[in-house]
């Protein structure tokens, strides 16, 4: 390739193939499989194999193809990644060895479009750089850094795993340590059809917001329209994942997970914490509404002084892919519930939790997670977990036991 002329020439005529009848013969594959590129082009070699030269010729151009654009497409929209495959192109004839039926061949891109991409990458990691400096500009040396979620409150996925990473790394570039025991970084987004936008807050002592960023949706594959997979804020009365109650009382709800992801089968142990002495009702709340009070445990105590563990737990994912989301309702220690007084779990909320479940004063939090089937995104398959999520479970109602 000498030019793009070249390369379209190429193109339009189809690639020439090499049969080799004999293995002994000597082949120069930077001849004829070249791994050089030529000047504005970015080149790979493939191997392949098939009945045909065609066969082998094809397989061994999709392999090229897929080392080419492997890097760019990881987390790009698949439209944006399609693009980028549709401006691979067949670079010189190839080779095909008739006697083991296999090929190598190369393919190019111009060095312009992969560019794009990691000028895009460099513009959002330079965003993020810029945010962590405001955060450690607060003067905290460590921050609790519960994964992003979307501006419904739910869980922003892996998406918000790969955001909530280069957050983490960026903040421990500048002294300020992940730590559970910190104030929290609260970071929602909020996605449009140019930009996604995040926004955060600080809850260190008067919750503080911060000064966030925005970045392509295609950069992350986000659709314009994401609101997650979960019961959102505005039907929990829940800003931001939480409501402050009386007394500035705070409920923090905690659910261990790598940046907020769960694979199926794996263990966690959610907390709750309070910053001030209460009383604490904990529900696990479905996409549907379906509600269940899950503590305090039946005889168990409702008071909270500092924090406390629910125990362990196992992650099963939903049947509808839903997330898992915890809502914690606390009230100060000399005051009572109201409509879920005397409620102990295991039991279901009749007509879900709503806010008209809260009594005047409470403060509620909220955690989610999103948890990924067995099997699935490089989560190890676990033995008999199918039964486990197929499992039905019929709770007596509360208020009727």
């Amino acid at each position: 390739m000498r030019s793009s002329a070249a390369l379209f020439l190429l193109v339009a005529c189809g690639p020439k193939t090499s049969v080799v009848a004999a293995p002994d013969v000597a082949v120069d594959l930077e001849a004829v499989c070249p791994t050089t590129p030529p000047t504005g082009y970015r080149v790979e070699r493939g191997e392949g194999t098939g009945a045909t030269a065609a066969d082998a010729l094809a397989a061994a151009r999709e392999a090229a193809t897929q080392r080419l654009v492997v890097g760019a497409c990881s987390g790009l929209a698949d439209s944006r990644c399609d693009a980028l495959r549709r401006a691979v192109k067949p670079w010189k004839e190839g080779h095909y060895n008739a006697e083991t039926r296999s090929a190598c061949a190369s393919v190019a891109i111009e060095k312009t479009a992969l560019d794009a991409v990691d000028t895009e990458r460099r513009d959002l990691m330079a965003e993020v750089d810029a945010f962590a400096q405001r955060v450690a500009a607060e003067g905290a040396e460590s921050v609790d850094l519960p994964p992003p979620t979307w501006h419904t409150g739910c869980s922003a996925g892996l998406s918000g795993a790969r955001l909530s990473a280069m957050t983490r790394n960026a903040l421990a570039k500048r002294g300020v340590a992940a730590s559970s025991t910190s104030p929290s970084l609260l970071q929602q987004l909020t996605p449009g059809e140019q930009a996604v936008t995040l926004t955060a807050t600080l809850t260190a002592g008067e919750a503080k917001s911060l000064p966030g960023f925005s970045f392509a949706p295609d950069l992350m594959g986000i659709a314009s329209d994401e609101t997650g997979a979960c019961r959102a804020d505005s039907d929990l009365g829940l800003v931001g994942g939480e409501r402050v109650g009386e007394n500035g009382l705070r409920v923090r709800v905690q659910m261990p997970a790598e940046d907020g992801v769960l694979c199926e089968g794996r263990t966690t142990e959610p907390t709750i914490s309070v910053n001030q002495p209460a009383r604490v009702q904990v529900y696990s709340v479905s996409r549907d509404g379906r509600s269940m009070l899950i503590w305090p445990p039946p005889g168990g105590s409702d008071a909270v002084a500092d924090s406390i563990s629910l125990g362990e737990v196992t992650a099963i994912a939903q049947p509808d892919g839903s997330d898992e989301r915890l809502i914690a309702v606390a009230v100060l220690a000399n005051r009572d519930f109201t409509s879920t007084a005397g409620w102990q779990g295991f039991c279901e909320v009749g007509d879900g939790l709503t806010p008209a479940h809260y009594p005047s004063g409470a403060a509620v939090g909220s955690a989610t997670v999103h948890i990924l089937e067995a099997g699935t995104s490089d989560c190890p398959d676990v033995p008999g977990i199918a039964d486990k999520r197929g499992a039905l479970f019929s709770p007596p109602t509360c208020g009727m036991e």
